[in-house]
């Protein structure tokens, strides 16, 4: 089948981005085993699986398996009502408004980083290679410590740090598994649950590295957690200490949180904050790399408004709203490089899936939906959607690296489903 070859490729989206232009925003697979397998580009097709009916596709087998290695019983784990239940009760720690109370220490943590780059640069000289993307996961540990938890990791500093050393090499060998890593995990999705939990037995070195990060993330949790307890009114706060603190004790079932499930809410967030940030920062930082005139105008623009703050202090948050150049090259950079790139659903019924723009079957007919039965596999290409997507809604040039385009106006009437919340 297919699986082995996208999977395995050298470039992310390389395949897929082929096949889009060649067959359409929807295409069939073949899987392991020649299993069939939905792959979908479509943004009305993307839109009915992930929000209109997104209950209706949870997670394949072997994803939801994973999420649960990672994550253990944790909000991006959690599926149905537990989910909901879940999401109800973190919404207030990621409110507009909360995240705005942080702006202070993310600009004093982004100093700190900045003085460290200095540093190495005077010591190895300013022409020697500096692993960005593993200073930036330091930086996002130590902002996630301190602004969820009150919790200093103090990983910018400490260049020992296991929790961060850990983090950086979680999926060190998780790229290209060979042939039988399909087949048994083909396997595994298919036994019943007393034959997974024989195999669960045996793990795997990826198994065994998510275990031991569980292990030491709710260590962490537990000890941030704790030392939270006598310093934190957490009856009426809505930072993430607070908000977990208040579910484990509340009476409420609709309202509460197990002790385990409040260290995976914990462990959840150190992992997912801290991979997505470094990673969506790393790229910025790439494609600024490469567009040396997009970073001139960047740093005009952080120097106009410098200027307003001689004494360097705090710039207020609405300064940053304000930025349009800034903004424009992040948006353009989580389009390009989303952090998922690749979601993988599973249909739990029947279903017909809409689509934008009709595609053209085997047989020559144009078709704007899909049938798909019950238990049928779908992969959802987000990165596929965000660079060959419809041209009234990225442009004709939406497989560059182009961030005028946030400034321009889209068509109001086109089928969007955004490029972050996937």
């Amino acid at each position: 089948g297919h699986e082995q070859s996208f999977r395995n490729q050298d470039q992310v989206g390389d395949l897929e981005f082929q096949w889009v232009r060649e067959y359409g925003a929807a295409f069939r697979l073949k899987g392991v085993l020649g299993e069939d397998a939905l792959m979908v580009a479509d943004p009305k097709a993307i839109q009915h699986i992930l929000h209109t009916s997104g209950y209706r596709y949870p997670r394949a087998t072997l994803s939801q398996r994973n999420a649960e290695e990672l994550f253990g019983h944790g909000i991006l784990a959690a599926k149905g009502a537990t989910h909901a239940r879940h999401r109800k009760i973190m919404t207030p720690a990621f409110s507009h408004g909360q995240l705005k109370t942080f702006s202070r220490l993310f600009q004093l943590l982004a100093g700190d980083l900045t003085e460290k780059m200095v540093e190495i640069t005077r010591t190895t000289g300013f022409e020697a290679p500096i692993n960005l993307h593993m200073w930036l996961g330091r930086v996002t540990l130590d902002a996630i410590g301190r602004a969820g938890f009150g919790y200093d990791f103090g990983s910018i500093q400490d260049t020992d740090n296991e929790l961060a050393e850990i983090l950086n090499n979680i999926f060190v060998d998780n790229v290209k598994p060979g042939i039988y890593t399909y087949v048994a995990n083909w396997i595994w999705g298919r036994a019943p649950t007393f034959l997974r939990r024989v195999i669960d037995f045996f793990p795997t070195k990826r198994a065994i590295r998510f275990r031991h990060f569980q292990k030491m993330s709710k260590a962490a949790a537990k000890e941030m957690l704790e030392g939270a307890k006598d310093q934190t009114d957490f009856m009426s706060g809505k930072d993430i200490v607070s908000v977990l603190m208040r579910a484990n004790e509340s009476e409420d079932a609709a309202r509460r949180l197990s002790e385990d499930e409040v260290l995976s809410q914990a462990s959840t967030m150190i992992l997912a904050g801290h991979e997505t940030s470094a990673s969506t920062l790393s790229w910025v930082f790439y494609e600024l790399s490469k567009h040396q005139d997009i970073q001139s105008a960047i740093r005009d623009e952080i120097n106009e408004v410098r200027s307003r703050y001689p004494n360097k202090g705090e710039i207020p948050t609405r300064e940053f709203e304000n930025m349009t150049v800034l903004n424009a090259v992040l948006n353009e950079s989580l389009r390009m490089h989303p952090t998922a790139p690749i979601l993988f659903r599973r249909a739990a019924q029947d279903d017909v899936i809409p689509l934008a723009e009709p595609i053209i079957t085997s047989r020559g007919v144009p078709v704007k939906e899909i049938t798909v039965p019950k238990g049928q596999h779908v992969h959802i290409a987000i990165h596929a959607y965000n660079r060959f997507g419809l041209p009234d809604i990225w442009g004709e040039d939406a497989h560059t690296w182009r961030p005028d385009r946030w400034l321009e106006k889209r068509k109001d009437d086109a089928i969007t489903v955004g490029v972050f919340n996937m």
